[in-house]
């Protein structure tokens, strides 16, 4: 009911307005962006349209979600495809950006959609010939104060064409596509090129073995077809249960370039950024991290895919299956970088690696580990600088510490296990299922150690190979990361580390809907919230504890001023508390004992704290909504300022993309993101305040909000909300933004009365209101299906009734002989329905996490909604269609008008003061008032029939049911009641 007072509004003025106004605005789309993040949640679809036509002259091609591979061995198998939306970037070429303008203007990308991994299909693309004889230069190398030479090269590139072949040694030639970054710069991209061999058949659960031969010429002119992303590494899909995602032909990289040389020399090459995605070892998709910002920053970036869950982690204790597959195909894709990069205008002697979450961690592994070190490289080092983001080898998830148990359980899951076969043959067992039964398995072990207490990451992360020193084998983890660190083994390069404010927004988050929604406990349940909350996340981080100590001590520590059991006053303290356990301590102590080890280690270390109403939260919980956590500064939100990931950059969050990549690539660049010597192009100065060192003496760190401030101690901020309530979080921007959001719910609920407009010239509107009503199954179906929500059978059986009553509230129709118009009845309402159904679920996901009051969205739905009224005032002005109306018609729209007016005023009032339930019975009694207005307004027409008002009955007791949860569920949730939280 949030909306009908829109609804009503718009029937009002569309009746003034005439019925037969033509508008030609298209809605606005929402985009469903993936995130890679422990448990995200990607809108996974079974097909991709496939047939898209290339435009290289006009718009920025930027390749979706992939899944397709070319020549697969398994064709016959069920592949998830995710086809995404990128947000849209702008499409000048020349001009700069004034990024003091409100907003800063996109326009539409093409975006070439890539087969789905079934399928193959050949993608028609336009080809636009451009001057490569354009010239570029780059500035002069610099020294910085501490007398070292940084190279800034200078080096004669060509101009792009639309489509461009590079010869990549003994590899061939690569056939690459052009983009444009965020503010218009063209640059290469190379994508999908394989740096290992397809882990497959005797391969699979072994380290990579490097592609060293000469790439597949799949293009006429014998080229590698680097124009199109293909597959993520095998994963569950987070949506469609059963579903698996990815090929095992997967380790794949992608090279994003801002120019290519004509000549390969290390020395002149740029920068080189290899960046490693989250997705907590078991999810995650290289192919999501488009480096649209950071191309204006003079930077080549590389991302990479590699091997998850089971495939990438298991370790038996011998060299078929070490363990650290996954680690050790990152390592092989360094190696791969170190010879190729040049090819792409890189420096290898310039290579800066940085991922997030458990991309974070992998990137602590990479510097940790001794195979990047020079000695174990032909005398190149493999990495000069590391950005662990949100994640560090010291992370309490990020190590399996019982992994012959773990594998001994992966045995008999995937039904391999034999007490008298050595671990070879059960291997060897394990090899010869398919990859599905893999990755179900993988999920099987995960949700069983989530029941056991744990977090899920046994048997399905890194290990330490202690047993396997003297194999012959590298191992990426030869000792206990303590061990490596205290000893100063890791590669003594600059460093720059941190996180976000509100980690633990996921954790909570998480713990809602893993633990708590499918097992009933309600949010408003004040024993649970009490006494059980805080036990059970200590024990989901193997903080286990009998006597309550601990617990007592994190209530005095980060609930101190909470009402305990009131879920709201302790949320800003549970978020801190989980941010702490989550990562923060782990970073924190990786980059004090770090300096401890080395004391001249160059470490810069940083909180990010930049609050907007653009966030990952959002797109993590997609399909949970109503998710009762306020996200604030969550778990990934930095991305969004350095990747092509989903922003509605106003003037403000175009700064921060500015500030942000500039500070990363100058770090790339020179080991400091603020250096005393830079290019013009590079200058932060007038930016940012100078981002002094991180020191044992002096704990300085970077404080990332509108402003960036240089602060002391990164633990004075883990208490966060101790004197900073979620209320204030949620007052992040007060300033009134337009709503360009809620257009294409308004255009949906101006169609929609167009529909009821026309309908009422020959049909009853009983007929007609009782039709509509089918919104509800529509709305039902959607949530079940969209959202992978847990529908109630009394819900179902509500709006089940409501459809059966139809034809029985209409008998009479029927037998008059008037069945044509009702066949035409029928169908405008179903569109109604459909669309009035689209425009809730469209509202309910753009105004998700939204900072705008429910007063504020009503009025902006209104203000849309009046345009579109009044535009087709403008266009038709003859009012002689009233005429058309019966009297009684109109007053039923008027009454309409009212009755939805008056519930949606009190929507604020009751959504603030009671809860969603009463706002859901005022919607059904909304109805029931309408129903008797009917009765009132045509008593021959219209009848109350029996089961239409039993129906009504049965939706308010399924609204009951729904919520409160005491049905049993159509869809039943993986997660037991025994189950623990994380």
């Amino acid at each position: 009911m949030r909306l009908h007072l829109c609804l009503g509004v718009l029937s009002l003025l569309q009746v003034l307005g005439g019925t037969q106004a033509h508008i030609n605005i298209t809605p606005l789309q929402v985009q469903k962006a993936a995130i890679n993040i422990p448990s995200p949640a990607l809108l996974d679809t079974e097909d991709v349209n496939t047939n898209t036509k290339v435009e290289t002259t006009a718009a920025v091609n930027i390749p979706a979600v992939p899944l397709n591979t070319k020549n697969n061995e398994n064709t016959n198998t069920d592949v998830e495809t995710t086809p995404v939306n990128i947000p849209t970037v702008p499409l000048n070429t020349k001009n700069n950006v004034n990024t003091n303008t409100k907003k800063v203007e996109t326009t539409a990308v093409n975006t070439p959609l890539v087969p789905s991994d079934t399928e193959d299909v050949n993608t028609k693309k336009v080809e636009t010939p451009v001057d490569v004889n354009t010239k570029i230069e780059t500035p002069p190398s610099v020294v910085s104060k501490d007398g070292v030479r940084h190279t800034a090269p200078r080096v004669t590139f060509t101009a792009p064409p639309a489509y461009h072949r590079l010869s990549v040694g003994d590899l061939g030639t690569v056939r690459g596509i052009v983009l444009k970054s965020l503010f218009g710069r063209d640059f290469y991209g190379f994508l999908s090129l394989p740096y290992a061999k397809p882990p497959v058949q005797d391969l699979r659960f072994k380290y990579p073995v490097a592609w060293e031969e000469p790439l597949p010429q799949e293009t006429t002119e014998g080229d590698y077809d680097g124009t199109w992303l293909r597959a993520r590494c095998p994963q569950n899909s987070l949506i469609i249960t059963g579903l698996t995602a990815g090929r095992e032909d997967c380790l794949h990289l992608s090279i994003y370039t801002p120019r290519v040389p004509t000549r390969q020399n290390s020395s002149d090459g740029l920068p080189v950024m290899l960046f490693i995605h989250g997705g907590a070892y078991m999810t995650g998709d290289a192919n999501y991290y488009v480096p649209t910002k950071l191309m204006d920053r003079n930077v080549v970036v590389v991302t990479v895919q590699y091997r998850l869950s089971l495939l990438g982690f298991m370790a038996g204790d011998v060299t078929e299956a070490p363990g650290n597959m996954g680690l050790m195909d990152q390592v092989t894709a360094l190696r791969w970088v170190q010879k190729h990069i040049n090819h792409f205008g890189g420096n290898p002697d310039l290579v800066t690696v940085f991922g997030q979450s458990a991309g974070g961690a992998s990137t602590s592994w990479m510097h940790l580990t001794p195979l990047t070190h020079a000695s174990n490289n032909g005398g190149r080092q493999l990495l000069h600088r590391v950005i662990p983001q949100s994640g560090s080898a010291l992370e309490v998830w990020t190590l399996d510490d019982t992994p012959l148990q773990s594998f001994q359980n992966t045995a008999q899951v995937l039904e391999c296990w034999n007490p008298g076969a050595t671990t070879q043959d059960m291997v060897a067992c394990m090899r010869d299922k398919s990859f599905q039964e893999v990755v179900t398995a993988s999920n099987k072990i995960y949700t069983t150690d989530r029941m056991a207490g744990g977090l899920g990451f046994r048997g399905l992360c890194p290990v330490v190979q202690t047993s396997l020193v003297g194999s012959g084998l590298e191992l990426v983890i030869p000792k206990p990361p303590q061990e490596i660190i205290a000893a100063g083994e890791f590669l003594h390069v600059p460093v720059m580390s941190g996180s976000v404010r509100d980690e633990g927004s996921l954790i909570l988050g998480l713990s809602w809907k893993d633990y708590m929604f499918p097992n009933n406990i309600s949010v408003d349940d004040q024993h649970f919230t009490k006494f059980e909350m805080i036990p059970m996340i200590l024990n989901a981080f193997g903080l286990e504890e009998e006597n309550g100590v601990v617990a007592n001590s994190m209530r005095l520590s980060y609930l101190p001023n909470a009402e305990m059991g009131n879920w709201y006053s302790m949320m800003g303290g549970m978020i801190d508390m989980g941010g702490v356990m989550f990562l923060k301590s782990g970073l924190w102590e990786l980059v004090t004992t770090a300096q401890q080890a080395v004391i001249n280690l160059p470490v810069f270390f940083y909180s990010f704290e930049f609050e907007s109403n653009d966030s990952l939260f959002d797109w993590i919980f997609i399909s949970r909504p109503d998710i009762p956590v306020e996200g604030g500064v969550s778990h990934g939100d930095e991305l969004l300022y350095l990747f092509h990931l989903p922003l509605d950059a106003d003037s403000r969050e175009a700064t921060m993309v500015r500030r942000l990549t500039l500070l990363w690539s100058n770090f790339a660049k020179y080991g400091n993101p603020t250096p005393a010597n830079h290019t013009e192009e590079e200058s932060w100065e007038g930016e940012v305040q100078e981002w002094l060192p991180f020191t044992a003496d002096v704990p300085n760190f970077m404080l990332i909000e509108d402003d960036f401030t240089l602060k002391l101690d990164y633990p004075t901020r883990w208490n966060y909300h101790l004197n900073n309530t979620i209320e204030r979080t949620r007052a992040r921007v007060k300033e009134w933004r337009p709503c360009v959001k809620l257009s294409a719910p308004a255009f949906c609920y101006f169609v929609t009365n167009l529909l009821y407009l026309l309908a009422l010239r020959s049909t009853p509107p009983p007929l007609w209101m009782v039709l509509i009503q089918t919104r509800t199954l529509y709305t039902a179906l959607a949530y079940l299906v969209v959202f992978g929500r847990e529908v109630s059978m009394g819900q179902i059986g509500g709006c089940l009734l409501v459809v059966v009553s139809l034809p029985l509230a209409h008998v009479s129709e029927l037998q008059a002989g008037r069945s044509s118009i009702t066949t035409l009845t029928l169908l405008f309402s179903q569109m109604a329905a459909l669309l009035s159904t689209v425009a809730s679920l469209i509202v309910e996901m753009a105004l998700k996490n939204d900072l705008r009051s429910v007063v504020e969205q009503q009025v902006w739905l209104y203000l849309w909604g009046s345009l579109l009224a009044l535009l087709s005032l403008a266009v038709h002005s003859d009012l002689s269609t009233l005429a058309h109306l019966k009297v009684w018609s109109v007053v039923y729209v008027l009454t309409a008008v009212v009755s939805s007016a008056l519930a949606g005023l009190c929507v604020p009032f009751i959504i603030k003061n009671l809860d969603t339930i009463a706002k859901d019975y005022l919607a059904a009694l909304n109805n029931t008032l309408l129903s008797v207005v009917t009765a009132v307004l045509f008593p021959l027409s219209f009848t109350f029939n029996p089961l239409y008002l039993a129906s009504l009955v049965v939706l308010l007791s399924g609204i009951w049911l729904y919520e409160r949860k005491e049905s049993l569920p159509c869809q039943h949730s993986s997660i037991t009641t025994s189950q623990r939280m994380i």
